[in-house]
Formats: C-alpha cells, structure tokens, sequence
C-alpha cells in the first residue's frame, strides 16, 4: 500500500506526513461517495 509517515514516497518524491494519509483518505472516500451517486442515478434511469 502506501508508505508510512515519515518514510521516503516516491510517488511524493518526498517523506510522507501526516496531511498525505489525510488527503488520501478523502480522496478514497470521495470515489466511493461519487461511484455510489452514479450507481444510484443509473437505477433510476431504468
């Protein structure tokens, strides 16, 4: 998964802090917020 706190993400390019872990965690929350919404307004179209 992701690098803990205070390890080197390359990904960053830099050591991950604890803002990172929050920003990510939105972020998934967020996809599964916006996929559920889409689920919800197709059901409704049939």
């Amino acid at each position: 998964m992701f690098p803990k706190i205070g390890q080197y993400d390359p990904k960053l390019g830099r050591v991950r802090t604890d803002s990172d872990d929050f920003y990510d965690h939105r972020k998934l929350v967020l996809e599964k917020i916006q996929e559920a919404m889409r689920r919800e307004k197709e059901g409704k179209r049939k």
